[in-house]
């Protein structure tokens, strides 16, 4: 069972065509729900996080970072 995520990972990388750690990915959600004014109780339980020290530090991030991040990650799900 512990090799279903990194398989539809891997599927859903393929399909995209893209080269993104799916750390990588979870950055880019926390910042990008942060940036849309999701509260953080509602993304530190998306992402798991135990405490929600690890989620503020997203909310601490500059947002024009979030923004182009989020901009090419929207990018790369047009094509």
């Amino acid at each position: 069972m512990s090799d279903i995520p990194r398989r539809t990972w891997a599927r859903i990388k393929s399909k995209l065509g893209i080269k993104m750690r799916i750390h990588d990915f979870r950055h880019l959600l926390g910042f990008s729900l942060i940036n849309n004014d999701m509260p953080i109780e509602v993304i530190s339980r998306a992402l798991g996080h135990k405490s929600i020290k690890t989620t503020q530090r997203y909310s601490n991030m500059k947002e024009e970072m979030a923004k182009v991040g989020t901009d090419a990650f929207l990018e790369l799900l047009k094509k």
